[in-house]
């Protein structure tokens, strides 16, 4: 069992569960000096986070079997398109050290697609988050 924490289409609960039937939600949290942003190629452009002092991501906290990492891994297209980073992440007080998928630096900013930012937007009221953050990243990569 591992502790992954989710900022893009898996903070989606049914999404998330229909990829990972293992896992088990442990509650949300924020990712501080973290920014949501959308990265792609070949015009496809997905959610990944970097580095951005001031700002700070909403996340979903997950317990995921080995199976579901594995099933994540083949979604998240890794090793291709997104690294393994570890994250301490603080939820309920208690500080966990966690996984995220992010895109590598190479890959372009761009406008994801309306279907998928629906996914973000559904878990991030699933959640309770502020849809502000996702409108803001959305907005930065229309440029």
């Amino acid at each position: 069992m591992g502790i992954y924490i989710a900022y893009g289409s898996n903070s989606n609960l049914t999404q998330l569960q229909r990829r990972c039937p293992d896992a088990r939600r442990l509650g949300t949290a924020v990712l501080e000096g973290y920014k949501l942003t959308f990265k792609g190629d070949s015009g496809e452009y997905y959610a990944t986070i970097e580095p951005s002092e001031d700002s700070e991501v909403p996340v979903v906290v997950w317990e995921l079997s080995e199976q579901d990492e594995e099933e994540l891994d083949e979604y998240e297209d890794y090793p291709l398109m997104y690294e393994k980073k570890y994250l301490t992440i603080t939820l309920n007080g208690k500080p966990y050290e966690a996984m995220t998928y992010v895109m590598y630096d190479y890959l372009m900013y761009g406008e994801p697609q309306e279907g998928y930012c629906a996914e973000i937007a559904e878990g991030y009221r699933q959640n309770g988050f502020d849809l502000a953050v996702l409108q803001r990243a959305v907005e930065e990569c229309m440029g």
